[in-house]
């Protein structure tokens, strides 16, 4: 019995352990008092998502945006009233999207607004969230550019329909 609670609970502290993830600074990117568009963008790290999240910014950066990064852990923190477009980066474990995405979406007002990327652990799968514009991929270094350019086309087209 002692043996089996001690396996037990070396699986739990990895499974825990191998979830966790790093949190990340905030990084500021522009004039936020004199820019025509504030983008805020929420992500957690990972090696797929710091890829598409830098050629994310580098692009926007160029159309004169401000842009201000952050760990999805504090989206609740953000007022999305005082930004055009969110883009929110977020994993899809155990077959449901983080909890700070939902509370978040559910709050916000104006939900066109919103773009999210939702990476799944498996090619193919699709994950579908009501209200908003998303998109899924699997983490896949060899689609970076392909997420990346799909992700700038949303947040061009909400910036443009304002």
């Amino acid at each position: 019995m002692n043996v089996r609670l001690v396996l037990l609970w070396v699986f739990i502290s990895i499974v825990v352990l191998g979830c966790a993830t790093t949190a990340l600074n905030t990084i500021e990117i522009g004039d936020s008092q004199n820019c025509q568009h504030r983008i805020l963008i929420a992500t957690q790290h990972s090696e797929f998502k710091d890829v598409v999240i830098e050629k994310m910014m580098k692009t926007l950066e160029n159309d004169s945006c401000y842009l201000k990064r952050i760990d999805l852990t504090n989206l609740s923190d953000e007022d999305p009233e005082t930004y055009q477009v969110i883009a929110i980066s977020s994993p899809y474990q155990m077959m449901r999207v983080k909890g700070e995405l939902k509370s978040f979406i559910k709050t916000t007002k104006d939900k066109r607004k919103i773009v999210a990327l939702i990476t799944t652990g498996k090619e193919g799968r699709v994950v579908k969230l009501e209200e908003i514009d998303a998109i899924s991929s699997a983490s896949n270094l060899v689609k970076t550019e392909t997420v990346a350019t799909a992700m700038i086309a949303k947040v061009r087209r909400v910036l443009n329909s304002q």
